[in-house]
Order: structure tokens, then sequence, then C-alpha cells
């Protein structure tokens, strides 16, 4: 059905954010290719009855509602082989209006042509309902390398904005926005997603577009809030209240501003094994968030001025962690400091193992299992902040000593961590066969 909309209650809004330094995270996703341009943007306030637009007369306007196809969505849910507008418009009705949100159920949209959305009044796809039911989109999009153009959500009153609003898993892989125009008067917005409250793998994402908010920290050119995505690769040139966005989430501009003292800012104390805080702000009901590929495995309430202690039975498995501290804020549960994220070995099992004698030399523990192994180069491995500096053949027991080695590599007058292991070396390939010693250096005289 085609209808004419007419203005109602125009509000002109206009909204400027200095623009960060390239860095974090996102850094290297953002390209320079194009100038910096200034946007105004119209929008009303209230519920979503009372917006509108004005279009040219006899133009086409299309509703979800109406223009969707809702009855083929029907029919192929829970996966999706979209090929217009139509089809894709007739998901977000499903997914907003039928489907309730069940671990067991994965959504899968593939894209299979170009989709033009001019003219759409568009609107989020995933969200949870004033009644409390939840919608919230879980799965995946496969675009295929296809493009998305000029989505344009202009009369939304929901608190979640992005081609998805909100979702409890999302992945996504090769799906090309271009030209869209977010205007999100509060809440959560990004191209992609405005919240991710779970996991999910993100490849290939590129856009462009422009988003318009009266919070910038909740916003970014790819998430509003998604802590615990995965993204391989990405690129983008999008417009946040007329600057350049140069951060891809709410948790990339925290991390790419380490000095703003409205969020918490934690570190990893190796030598403590702890998460330590910096900054004090004020945030209702504070809680420690330790993942573990990805998923939550621990929760906990923060105290202010005590650290989180990185215990033998939170890490004991080997795989990548990540911790961050979550709070109240804007009417949600958020990250409210940055991200940090390391990477645990475990306690693999080698063939050899090696600590320090009485006068702090290290030596391998177990000599005799030398002969046992057969190996073709035996060699002590200097390693300083995770690059290869030293090598040292291993003859006769024989010692090492880490000054000598700093001293042989031209690191001795450098902090930093200091990591030797014994390795069998075979050409270029050099495979550990020992336990790490690792040294924190703080100073040298």
């Amino acid at each position: 059905m085609k209808r004419t909309l007419t203005v109602v209650c125009a509000v002109l809004c206009t909204a400027t954010l200095t623009s960060c330094e390239v860095g974090g995270l996102f850094g290297a996703f953002f390209n320079d290719e194009k100038e910096d341009s200034s946007i105004s943007v119209l929008y009303t306030s209230g519920d979503d009855t009372s917006y509108g637009s004005e279009e040219e007369e006899g133009e086409p306007v299309y509703y979800i509602d109406e223009d969707g196809d809702i009855e083929w969505a029907k029919n192929s849910a829970p996966d999706f082989n979209v090929s217009t507008a139509e089809q894709l418009a007739g998901v977000v009705y499903y997914v907003n209006n039928i489907y309730t949100y069940s671990p067991d159920t994965q959504l899968t949209i593939n894209i299979y042509n170009d989709i033009d959305l001019s003219n759409w009044v568009w609107e989020p796809m995933g969200r949870i309902d004033k009644d409390g039911t939840d919608r919230r989109f879980n799965g995946s999009i496969i675009g295929n390398g296809h493009t998305i153009s000029n989505m344009s959500i202009k009369y939304y009153s929901g608190d979640c904005y992005g081609l998805v609003g909100r979702a409890e898993s999302f992945s996504t892989k090769n799906v090309i926005i271009t030209d869209a125009e977010i205007n999100a008067p509060s809440g959560l917005a990004g191209m992609y997603c405005g919240k991710v409250d779970g996991t999910g793998g993100c490849e290939g994402l590129d856009c462009t577009g422009k988003i318009t908010t009266g919070a910038s920290v909740l916003s970014g050119a790819f998430f509003g809030a998604a802590p615990k995505i995965n993204i391989i690769s990405a690129g983008s040139y999008v417009e946040l209240n007329g600057e350049r966005a140069v951060f891809g989430s709410r948790e990339d501009y925290i991390l790419q501003n380490p000095d703003d003292e409205r969020f918490f800012r934690v570190d990893l104390d190796n030598d403590a094994g702890c998460m330590s805080v910096k900054h004090s702000p004020e945030f209702k009901a504070p809680q420690w968030v330790l993942c573990y590929e990805g998923n939550e495995k621990l929760r906990q309430d923060f105290i202010q001025g005590e650290p989180l202690s990185l215990s033998s039975e939170l890490i004991s498995e080997g795989g990548s962690y990540s911790v961050y501290i979550e709070a109240e804020a804007e009417g949600f549960r958020l990250p409210c400091s940055n991200v940090c994220a390391f990477y645990y070995e475990g306690n693999k099992e080698y063939p050899l193992s090696i600590g320090e004698d009485e006068r702090k030399r290290i030596v391998c523990t177990d000599p005799d299992k030398i002969a046992e192994g057969n190996y073709d180069n035996l060699c002590w491995i200097m390693e300083y902040e995770g690059t290869r500096v030293y090598i040292l053949t291993y003859s006769d027991n024989e010692q090492f000593n880490l000054l000598k080695g700093m001293m042989q590599s031209d690191t001795a007058s450098k902090a930093g961590e200091f990591t030797i292991y014994l390795a069998d070396a075979d050409g270029n390939d050099i495979t550990q066969v020992s336990n790490s010693i690792v040294y924190s250096v703080n100073v040298q005289e």
C-alpha cells in the first residue's frame, strides 16, 4: 500500500562530537578517503504515533506491517533466503511481532540480492517489548557480498537502533550497508546492531551512513554495545552527530579514551595475578564480569578499592579471557570500563621441565629425558614482550643466565617481561618443549 505522510511536531536538532584519535581495536578499520561533513536531522519526541515525514507528491512510501511479505516470512522461519526488500521487511515483522527468543532457536538470514530500502519506513529487527516479551534477534545474517542500501530509521520509539535492534547472539558475514541514516534520540545505536547481549563473530563488516543521537558514547559505527563480539575484519565511513566516528562501539570508545574519568579503567597486574582499577566513577550496582572464550564465567559485585583476584580456579583452562566492569547506565546493564582481554596457555604438559637452581640460574630439571626426546637442536629461547630476541644452543646440561642473555640481545636496559623456555629448532620451525619461566623487569640499572 502506498501512502503520503505529513510532518507533525518536528524539532530541528543538531549535535556535535569531538573526533577521537584513531586507535584501539577498531582504529585500523576506519579509512580517511572521504571528507568530513555536518548533518542536520529532523525528528520528533513522544510516542511513535506522532512521527511523520514529508514525501514528494506521488513518491511511494512502504511500511513493514503493510508492504512486507509476512506470509512468506512465517512459512520460511527460522531460515530466510531473502532476495527482495519485501521479504526482508517480512522477516523484520516476523521477529518483532511473532517470534519469541529461545536459546534453542537460531535464525538465519541469507541475502541473495542487493536490496534497496529507499522510501521504506524501516525499523530495527529484534527488541524486548514493553510488556517484557523477549523478541531479541538470535542468529546470523549472511550477506554473500550483497548490499543493503538506503536504510532509514527515523520514526522509531525503541531504545536500540540498527539493522538489528537488540540481539542475544549475533553473527554476520559479508553484509554491506550503504547510505544508511539512523536517528536515535536516546538509547544505543550502531549500523549493524544497537545492543548484543551475548556472543558472536563478525566478518567483512562494511558500512557507510549517518547516525544522529543524543548520547554519543552509547553509539558506534558498527554497534552500540557488544562487549562479547569477535570482529575479524571491518571497514566503515560513518558520521556520528556530524563528525567522523572513529570507534566501532561503546566499548571501543572507552578503550580509546583511557583517561576519561566517567568510566572505570581496568588493567591486568601479572605480578599480583589480579585486575587492578583506576578511576572511581559513580555507577549503580557495578559488577565484575569475567568471560572465557566469549561466554560469561563469573559475575560478582565490584567493591571500590578491591581488585579482582584471578585465582587458579577462575583461570584454569587455556584460552581467551576478557574482564570488564558492568553497571546500570542509561536504563541498561552496560560495560562501564574498557574490556581487558588476555590469553592463558593453560597447564600444558611438556616433555621437559625447567626451573631455577640455588644461584637463580635456569636449568633443565630432568636432563635424563633429553636423550629420550631425540631432539634435532635443543636450545634455550628468550623472548622480550612476546618477541624472540635470543637463542642459545643447549649442551651438557648448560644453565641459562638471564642477565647474559639480556646483554647479548641488547635488552639489558629495557623494562618489561622476559620469557625463557627450551625449544627444539629444526630450521625456522621452533617447537617449545618445556614450561616457561617469566621474569618481570621493572628497572634496569
